[in-house]
C-alpha cells in the first residue's frame, strides 16, 4: 500500500475532479484544473495544444461534451505517484449501452 503525502493527496484529489468534469462535459471546471500554462498532446490523434488558448480550444472543440458517450466509466488501473506530479499509466474506460 503507498501512503501518500498530503501534497499528493491533493494533487490526486484535483486530478480526479478534472476527470470528473471532463466527462460531465464541464469545460470550464475542466480548464480550472490546469496549470496557467497548460500542454497538452493527445497522443491517439496527435493534436492538442500550448497554452491555455490552445488547450481551452482543443477541449471545447474536441473533448469535453463530446468524445465520452454520456454512460462511460472510468477504472483506474495503475497511477505513479511522483513527489510534484501525478502520471497516469494506464486507464480502462468502459462504455456500456453504447449502441
Amino acid at each position: 500500500m503507498t501512503v501518500l503525502s498530503v501534497e499528493q493527496h491533493v494533487l490526486v484529489a484535483l486530478f480526479q475532479r478534472h476527470v470528473e468534469a471532463e466527462l460531465a462535459g464541464d469545460l470550464e471546471t475542466t480548464m480550472a484544473t490546469m496549470t496557467d500554462d497548460p500542454h497538452l498532446n493527445h497522443v491517439p490523434s496527435m493534436a492538442g495544444g500550448v497554452g491555455r488558448r490552445d488547450v481551452q480550444a482543443f477541449y471545447r472543440d474536441h473533448l469535453v461534451g463530446k468524445f465520452f458517450p454520456p454512460d462511460v466509466t472510468m477504472t483506474n488501473v495503475s497511477r505513479t505517484y511522483p513527489r510534484s506530479i501525478m502520471a497516469r499509466r494506464r486507464r480502462r474506460i468502459v462504455i456500456a449501452n453504447s449502441f
